[in-house]
């Protein structure tokens, strides 16, 4: 019997020690990044990668790239796992895992970068809440907190590097537990002073600039970055609070590819931008500088300004108001609207103000534990067929189901005599622009049996 015990434990130590290393079939841009001897201040739109085949929960893991002076790491978006290429031999390329960590799970969207050849990890969300953090990778091969003042909602969305002034240019959207639009104009523009670890807020992102997506290129020579700008490209120059618009067409036409082919791997280096258009990954240059581009007449951001304190106590008086009073009429409108969808629809109607589920909650809370049961979640768009709303405004969607979640949730609490969220809200881990929905376990345990009373 001891015999079968140490063979299994042999054979499982064997699985362990084969999934710290991985070989692949480099590309061109793989080659070209493990040869090369300097340092890249950031490697962006990477989310989409599949170098290493690393799963959470059976879904295929966001991958990071970081150039240093000291090699190629791949690092595993919210798990703290960090690879590095070791060895590239007959364009065959292999990844050692390095670090002695475990599963993170609470820094999934981070801003990842290196300096002075030390890879640094910056804010992120997990476990239902956003994370504020530094952390560096120390040599002891884990990962070391340090503490930040005002702490800010940072992730890796849109940011600026200018490592060598020790500063880091960052957009912050809105509130990351709020199920909120990431195309809000609601975004601050924070400047974070690595050295000092302080988080300044400069103002309120220009209403003017709309982001498309997560694009984005980080152009040390120009001091500022691109991103696509409702087909357009910006370069944005956080340090000067200036916006200028990419007027060059072949460039343009290359950044914003209309054959299907999506850009990976981008960077830039010596007044020229590196990338692959996948799935070709070939590497390609493209030569850019400032006259590529024209200034805007707007800026950046509005920046805040230091007024006297009673003239800010005044706005702030002013703008409490308008807000109180624009949300008593909406309040209105929108209960409403709520009341003739309700009324329309007979089994939502039905116990709406009886302290039991009714058949439509009922059925959606089983249908999540059901989900939660194999890893899975229900979407937005599930929610809203259950609720009936799918061929309703955004809006009205987005009011029906916020109110019946809380409505469930409490109930839940009234029924069960606890105090704790039963439907949570969790951003969804390939674009956090989505919210997805769970119950957890112990919640899970708590609702079956006494549906089963």
């Amino acid at each position: 019997m001891k015999q079968i015990i140490l063979i299994l434990l042999s054979q499982f130590a064997m699985f362990e020690m084969d999934a710290q290393n991985y070989k692949i079939s480099s590309t061109p841009i793989l080659s070209y990044l493990y040869n090369y001897k300097g340092n890249i201040s950031s490697i962006s739109n990477t989310k989409s990668l599949n170098i290493l085949p690393e799963f959470i929960m059976q879904t295929k893991a966001s991958q990071k790239l970081i150039k240093t002076k000291n090699g190629l790491y791949i690092l595993i978006d919210g798990t703290g796992k960090v690879f590095k290429a070791v060895n590239l031999t007959k364009n065959v390329l292999q990844f050692d895992r390095i670090d002695s960590t475990y599963y993170f799970g609470n820094s999934f969207y981070s801003i990842d970068f290196a300096l002075n050849d030390t890879i640094y990890s910056f804010g992120g969300y997990g476990f239902w809440h956003n994370n504020g953090q530094l952390r560096h990778f120390n040599t002891s091969k884990e990962w070391s907190i340090s503490k930040v003042k005002n702490i800010r909602n940072t992730i890796n969305y849109i940011q600026n590097f200018q490592l060598e002034n020790n500063v880091l240019y960052y957009i912050e959207p809105p509130n990351i537990n709020e199920e909120s639009d990431l195309n809000s104009p609601n975004f601050n523009i924070v400047k974070f002073d690595i050295i000092k670890k302080i988080n300044i807020i400069l103002g309120r992102l220009n209403n003017k600039i709309k982001i498309s997506g997560d694009f984005m290129v980080n152009l040390p020579s120009l001091n500022g970055t691109i991103i696509n700008s409702e087909r357009n490209i910006l370069l944005l120059n956080f340090n000067d609070n200036k916006v200028y618009k990419l007027k060059n067409e072949h460039i343009l036409e290359v950044l914003l590819d209309k054959s299907g082919t999506t850009l990976q791997i981008t960077f830039e280096k010596d007044g020229k931008i590196f990338y692959t258009n996948y799935p070709d990954t070939s590497l390609k240059t493209i030569p850019i500088s400032i006259n590529d581009f024209k200034l805007e007449s707007y800026s950046l951001y509005e920046p805040i300004y230091n007024n006297t304190k009673w003239g800010i106590l005044g706005l702030s008086v002013l703008i409490l108001f308008l807000i109180s009073a624009s949300k008593i009429i909406v309040s209105k409108k929108n209960s409403k609207k709520d009341t003739e969808i309700l009324i329309c629809n007979p089994i939502i109607k039905q116990e709406i103000n009886n302290n039991s589920f009714n058949n439509i909650e009922k059925a959606l809370i089983e249908q999540l534990i059901e989900k939660n049961k194999h890893g899975k979640f229900l979407t937005v768009d599930d929610i809203n067929s259950y609720l009936g709303t799918k061929k309703k405004s955004i809006e009205i969607q987005k009011s029906i189901r916020t109110d019946a979640i809380n409505r469930i949730n409490h109930k839940f609490n009234n029924i069960c005599n606890v105090d704790s969220i039963l439907i949570q809200r969790i951003r969804s881990l390939e674009d956090a622009r989505y919210m997805n929905y769970i119950i957890n376990e112990e919640n899970s345990k708590i609702i079956e049996k006494m549906f089963r009373k």
